[in-house]
């Protein structure tokens, strides 16, 4: 049965924790002993009022940017984690809990009647499929709850905007500090910090419990909306609204005027030119972030760039010359005072466009574009630059110059393009032959076992393959440390092996990086690199790089092979049907040493 005031609620809140809790790990008096501190936290808390402590697997996460620089993260794979909370203060274990990932994050802990004590809460995370460890430490310092006045936080208001004749709702809040809102919490609003007129609501019940219903906006609801919470006879302000009110919506045909200051602009060398036209929109209604304004650039009616865009959504601009800017005034109608009869009428949106070209050079002429666009309607129009001087000049000038750097682009491009191929040329003519004296060619490293999966099997078994006959097309002998040993790795006679190559070829795959005996290989490679000054080569399976690097903060032989990568030739190796055999090849005869043809096994000098 029911108990009064919401109390059924928390008791079967209770009951879920404590099943929860029970289908988790079992109790221990004891922290996790290898646990990672991942970062140390100060906070305030107030006395009589509440805190939560949760569980968080965002720890977890590694947060990183792509090449077009959003943020983003990649996340260990995990099923579940087990959630420890201590009170370190009282060395008292709060919660225990083992969930799944989309359920952890939803257990806390929760204190609704805070005391006026320093509070530190340890929170561990493990996660069950890796085993692995991080932890939080939360130092909270208790103080009084300041008393607040609702004029001093009218300044922190969010600017809202609304449309009249249209209902609207404020909303307040659903929790306070993370904690879902107990029932003998007392919800207050306010207008201008003072009590709300008759023609605004405040919902009793619902969804939308303790927020202010608006059933038609009109210019008198301008102002600022304050919510206050009163808990345990204090009160603190939550959320400010600053509430401005737009004109009626234009309910015509939409469209777009544009008008230029003149269709055609002379000028002279090093000037500064202004391009100024004016945009009048007939729209319902329209933001900012709707309006995309382009100024294109066009010589000779064939190279085409967009010279100047306004990058409406981050309030900036972009160019592509710097000596060039673009920029509009976007008057934004919302009043925040009692409009007048002229103020509460339509009127169009009119924006004043400008385009700025500083010192122009030759390559400034030709036909620059206004395209200006919103929503599903487009309009333009074009203005021509021209010198105030002879045009063929200008356009021999420019032919001439266009044609040679085209060319030199060209040839820049064909060398890049085939870099691969004309280092080998270059070395094969011209490259010095190495001065060692060795049994073989390359000493191949890599790991390979039956409690492999078989796709790890099978990945190992195509880039020996394809690694081995490659060095034998360029005439160079394998010791395989598989098959050249025999039976258990022998240390010594791996270490022994190595020195009597000319280089040490690690094809590096995850199984590698597991195995003891293969790191133990790769730290004996790049010992031997840096005494003998020669390099290792590395063949790297897709996506190795990648981990190395994701792994790299956390794991000390990932930071090893990652800096190894760098200091040493790496080559990339691929199943894809598409992979190209024969640039496989020349990059290994690349970061092969020139050998005579005499210096190998069974024909030592």
């Amino acid at each position: 049965m029911c108990l009064p005031h919401g109390r059924c609620f928390l008791s079967l809140y209770i009951s879920f924790v404590l099943c929860v809790i029970s289908t988790g790990q079992p109790e221990t008096s004891e922290k996790h002993p290898n646990c990672l501190r991942h970062e140390e936290i100060t906070r305030v808390a107030y006395k009589r009022w509440m805190l939560q402590v949760g569980c968080d697997s965002s720890i977890f996460m590694q947060y990183e940017y792509d090449d077009e620089d959003y943020y983003s993260y990649n996340e260990e794979s995990q099923t579940s984690y087990t959630c420890i909370i201590w009170n370190l203060e009282k060395n008292v274990l709060l919660i225990n809990v083992t969930a799944t990932s989309t359920d952890i994050d939803d257990i806390s802990y929760k204190d609704h009647n805070v005391k006026a004590e320093p509070q530190a809460f340890l929170v561990q995370m493990v996660a069950q499929d890796s085993g692995s460890c991080k932890e939080i430490l939360y130092n909270y310092t208790v103080i009084y709850l300041p008393k607040q006045n609702c004029q001093e936080n009218i300044n922190t208001a969010r600017k809202t905007k609304w449309h009249i004749g249209i209902p609207e709702i404020l909303t307040c809040t659903t929790s306070i500090s993370g904690i879902p809102i107990p029932p003998n919490t007392t919800i207050t609003w306010y207008k201008n910090c003072r009590d709300l007129p008759q023609t605004v609501f405040q919902i009793k019940k619902g969804v939308f419990k303790n927020s202010l219903r608006f059933p038609s906006v009109g210019y008198e609801h301008f102002g600022v909306y304050t919510c206050a919470v009163t808990y345990n006879g204090q009160r603190m302000f939550l959320k400010n609204y600053d509430v401005c009110i737009r004109p009626p919506t234009y309910t015509g045909r939409p469209k777009i005027g544009l008008k230029c200051q003149s269709e055609e602009i002379s000028t002279k060398l090093d000037q500064d030119v202004v391009f100024a036209c004016e945009a009048k929109m007939f729209f319902g209604s329209i933001d900012r972030s709707d309006i995309t304004i382009r100024w294109i650039h066009t010589v000779n009616n064939k190279n085409t760039t967009p010279t100047c865009v306004n990058g409406i959504a981050l309030k900036v601009n972009s160019t592509v010359r710097s000596g060039s800017s673009c920029s509009f005034e976007f008057p934004d109608k919302c009043y925040s005072h009692n409009a007048t009869i002229d103020e509460r009428s339509y009127t169009p949106l009119v924006l004043p466009l400008r385009f700025n070209i500083r010192n122009v050079k030759k390559t400034d002429l030709g036909v620059y574009e206004l395209q200006v666009k919103t929503l599903d309607l487009q309009n333009n129009v074009s203005i021509a630059l021209n010198f105030s001087q002879d045009k063929s000049s200008l356009v021999v000038g420019l032919a001439v110059s266009l044609g040679a750097l085209f060319f030199l682009l060209l040839l820049v491009f064909i060398l890049w393009w085939n870099r691969i191929y004309v280092s080998v040329i270059y070395k094969r003519k011209f490259g010095p032959y190495t001065k060692d004296t060795k049994d073989f060619g390359a000493f191949l490293s890599y790991q390979f076992t039956m409690d492999m999966d078989r796709f790890s099997q099978q990945q190992t078994r195509d880039v020996v393959s394809s690694t081995v006959t490659a060095l034998n097309d360029i005439r160079f002998t394998v010791f395989d440390q598989h098959k050249d040993i025999g039976g258990e790795f022998m240390a010594e006679k791996a270490i022994q092996s190595m020195s009597e190559c000319h280089r040490v070829i690690i094809i590096l795959t995850s199984e590698y990086i597991k195995d003891n005996w293969s790191v133990f290989s790769l730290q004996q490679s790049f010992m031997k690199m840096i005494d003998s000054g020669r390099k290792v080569i590395f063949i790297l399976v897709p996506g190795i790089q990648e981990f190395t690097k994701q792994k790299g903060s956390e794991n000390e032989t990932c930071r090893m092979i990652d800096r190894a990568i760098k200091l040493n030739d790496s080559i990339l190796w691929s199943d894809n049907k598409h992979f190209n055999k024969n640039k496989f090849k020349l990059m290994l005869e690349k970061a092969m040493p020139k050998v005579r043809p005499n210096n190998r096994k069974g024909e030592k000098e």
